[in-house]
């Protein structure tokens, strides 16, 4: 996989995806970007009012969108995905540490294991340095032969 600084893995690697959360071609969604940092993936994201829970609080089903999305970032990178290898989410866990706020949050992901088709990621989401939400998720490359 060839990257620059500049472009996102989003960009770089589906152009055209419609995923509600990291979807280049969905307006409509959340827009994720991450980016290659060393042997980490890493990206900020700033909420919108619409996507809280309870008052300054970011809902859950978005903090788990977010990660699981970084998540598969970090999977492309570790299993080397080419232009448009569609690779899916087999399972994922998140451990919230606290609140997440309606503000600027920083998203870190790493491979911490992988084979030539799947590929298990560690993330985070940090407010102001501090995590609040932790993720553990399998990501798989289906069309890859076993």
């Amino acid at each position: 996989m060839s990257g620059t600084d500049s472009m996102s893995l989003q960009d770089e690697l589906t152009p055209d995806g419609t995923c509600f959360g990291c979807g280049p071609a969905n307006g409509d969604g959340l827009q994720l970007k991450s980016y290659r940092h060393d042997d980490t993936v890493v990206a900020t994201f700033t909420p919108d009012l619409k996507h809280q829970a309870a008052p300054g609080v970011l809902c859950g089903g978005i903090v788990g969108t977010l990660l699981d999305c970084h998540g598969v970032a970090a999977a492309a990178v570790a299993l080397d995905a080419p232009l448009g290898e569609v690779l899916v989410t087999k399972e994922y866990t998140v451990r919230f540490r606290g609140i997440t706020p309606i503000s600027l949050l920083a998203l870190r992901a790493e491979a911490v294991e992988h084979d030539h088709r799947t590929a298990t990621v560690h993330a985070t989401i940090e407010h102001d340095g501090q995590v609040t939400a932790e993720f553990e998720g399998t990501f798989v490359a289906p069309n890859r032969p076993r």
